[in-house]
């Protein structure tokens, strides 16, 4: 399962990370890191309650961590627009699918590839 980002200096490496991409209301920002996959979500009230927003965050890293062996490791930020909210759990994963996929095929030479050195 992937971990959690919690520090405010790694919330800060999202800001500096060229690497992003979005699919539907979704968007993902990526910091690459030797730590595994960790991942943290942005998900603004105007989405809904709190029961709401846990429900989206909980279907998202379920996601994630169906995900897990086919992405780099690093850091995921998942920031979920307000049209997140009547998402199914089949269109919220088809988005998260897609965002990362797009940020995959983003991969500059510093990106860190599994299985080889680029």
């Amino acid at each position: 399962m992937p971990g959690r980002v919690s520090s405010r200096q790694e919330f800060a490496e999202f800001g500096r990370s060229p690497w992003k991409a979005s699919s539907g209301p979704l968007r993902v920002v990526f910091v690459p890191s030797e730590d595994g996959i960790r991942g943290a979500y942005a998900i603004s009230k105007r989405v809904g309650g709190a029961v709401v927003r846990n429900k989206i965050r909980r279907r998202l890293r379920s996601v994630l961590d169906e995900s897990a062996k086919s992405i780099q490791p690093g850091k995921y930020l998942i920031r979920c627009g307000v049209e997140t909210k009547g998402l199914s759990y089949d269109e919220l994963r088809t988005h998260l699918l897609r965002a990362l996929q797009r940020l995959e095929s983003k991969s500059p030479s510093s990106y860190p590839r599994r299985g080889g050195s680029h």
